[in-house]
């Protein structure tokens, strides 16, 4: 295993710059998650840690030693790609194998680590069966069985479920995680997806425009964004913005369609600029009698329940709002109480960055 240090990284394809002054550390047995939108830079990245790409500048190491200049077949790093590459003439047992008999070990080491991967993998019944014969995940399994079995110091995977059904994709998620804990090797995970890299990861490194945008645990992604951009990203729904201003002690949101009472803090936060207030719709909820701070009189304009979560959208001119109840909202419900909790709102000024209180105004 090895730990990974990505030092001043930039990659330029011709006028255009793919990765732009990535600075990282993965530590050794760590599992981190590079997320963002399509051409943010992810992908370019790790394949700059796998060799398989070289940067314009910038260094990377492995334990401390750099590897920059090493083609991918002197990193021993492996990697698991989106379109799954096992041999369809090989069955599984043979395409485990198929790394190792390449480094001409002896039969007997062979046989003992294949029985090794298989019992971490679960793939005792189906190791003589041929991979068109699977379904995709376990097709999947076989593909990580045979990447790691021949030890890796650091493991690569390029969005390894994205073309897996659903069903599948969500069993492969917790498996993926215990694996990568109970192999303890380095991993660096790409995905687009918010929900896989909330549920995998130890570290996210999300990146937007070739940059890093922020680093953290997943928990600290969804409650603490450092931009709206952070906000916006992480979390499903959405986080919801509105423009507000300061309106004598109150704050008038989206152009004066509706006035809030909010804390001292956050009044201070905003000071006589204008900003967006940032909230997720986990923290807008009706209730029955108007609170202190938060509160707007406002009428759905959707409504929408999925098991026991309960949706329901407002208008503020022409910023929409979604909120989340504890109980069902009737359309044509007619006038409700929506509260925004406000020890959840952010304040971010009008570039997006986020507002703390060593910036008050």
């Amino acid at each position: 295993m090895a730990r990974v240090e990505i030092r001043d990284l930039r990659v330029h394809f011709g006028d255009v710059i793919a990765v732009d002054g990535v600075n990282l550390d993965v530590e050794d047995g760590e599992f981190v998650v590079f997320l963002g939108p399509s051409g943010c830079g992810k992908t370019t990245t790790l394949r700059c840690v796998a060799g398989l790409e070289s940067p314009t500048s910038g260094e990377i190491l492995f334990d401390g030693k750099t590897v920059t200049q090493l083609d991918s077949m002197n990193r021993n790093v492996a990697m698991v790609f989106q379109f799954i590459s096992l041999y369809p003439h090989l069955t599984v047992r043979q395409n485990i194998a198929f790394p190792l008999k390449a480094r001409r070990l002896p039969k007997a080491v062979i046989e003992e680590k294949i029985q090794w991967v298989s019992r971490i993998f679960d793939l005792a019944e189906i190791l003589d069966l041929r991979p068109g014969r699977l379904p995709p995940g376990a097709r999947q399994k076989a593909a990580l069985a045979r990447s790691v079995v021949r030890d890796p110091n650091v493991l690569l995977l390029d969005e390894p479920l994205s073309a897996i059904d659903e069903q599948f994709r969500e069993e492969m998620r917790w498996e993926l995680r215990h694996l990568q804990k109970e192999l303890g090797v380095t991993s660096i995970y790409v995905t687009h997806d918010q929900r896989e890299a909330m549920s995998l990861a130890d570290r996210i490194v999300l990146m937007n425009e070739g940059k890093i945008v922020q680093v953290g645990a997943p928990a600290e992604l969804f409650n603490d964004p450092t931009n709206q951009f952070s906000g916006f990203f992480i979390g499903s729904p959405a986080m919801n913005f509105v423009r507000a201003r300061r309106k004598g002690e109150k704050a008038a949101l989206a152009e004066g369609a509706a006035t809030i009472a909010l804390p001292d803090n956050v009044m201070q936060l905003m000071g006589d600029q204008e900003v967006l207030l940032g909230i997720r719709p986990q923290h807008v909820a009706t209730i029955d009698r108007e609170a202190e701070f938060g509160c707007v009189r406002t009428t759905p304009s959707q409504v929408n329940s999925v098991g026991r979560e309960h949706w329901f959208d407002f208008q503020l001119g022409d910023t929409t709002i979604k909120g989340m109840s504890q109980s069902r909202v009737a359309q044509g419900t007619g006038e409700i109480i929506a509260r925004l909790d406000v020890e959840h709102l952010h304040v971010f000024d009008l570039k997006g960055e986020r507002l703390r209180g060593e910036d008050r105004s």
